[in-house]
């Protein structure tokens, strides 16, 4: 819980700050692997654990103004966010993935958020090996592996113009 409330003190710290200066952030990006699934599937749904997680991740995200939400074509990064798509303003787009291009894909991802998003607060769900892309594909420094029973990273993103990005790695 002191986990929740000291990732949503960072994250109200910066929009505070960038509100007053709003050319001082042109996107955060927030990122996770999707909450736990069944196994025995190519696409499992969450588990009750993984739903519980995915209603955390809606009430952790619920105010930092996420506008559109990025999920892979598998079911477990889409119902790992739609508890804040349902209950918020934001669009949700889905994106395939194929594994033979998945680094190319994710990397093309990160320019089009880059891209299409400036200012705005986006969300993507992903998976234990496109998490990491994506952070290094947003101009973050290397990140660790996350491990195969690990679903409770949270990536803040900020990447501001003419500053290198900032990444904040919380827990939820």
């Amino acid at each position: 819980m002191k986990q929740i409330f000291a990732f949503l003190f960072v994250l109200f710290a910066a929009s505070t700050v960038f509100a007053a200066n709003p050319s001082a952030c042109d996107t955060t990006v927030l990122i996770v692997r999707h909450a736990e699934a069944s196994s025995g599937s190519d696409d499992p749904e969450l588990t009750e654990k993984g739903i519980a997680r995915a209603a955390r991740l809606a009430e952790v995200a619920k105010d930092a103004g996420v506008t559109v939400a990025y999920v892979t074509h598998l079911r477990r990064t889409r119902d790992t966010v739609m508890p804040l798509v349902e209950t918020s303003d934001a669009k949700l787009i889905e994106v395939a993935v194929d594994r033979v291009a998945i680094k190319e894909q994710t990397i093309a991802l990160g320019k089009r958020i880059l891209a299409e998003h400036a200012g705005q607060t986006v969300l993507v769900a992903g998976h234990s090996n496109t998490v990491p892309m994506l952070l290094e594909a947003l101009g973050a420094n290397a990140v660790p592996e996350i491990a195969h029973d690990e679903h409770d990273r949270l990536y803040v993103v900020i990447v501001r113009e003419g500053a290198p990005v900032r990444v904040i790695a919380a827990r939820y």
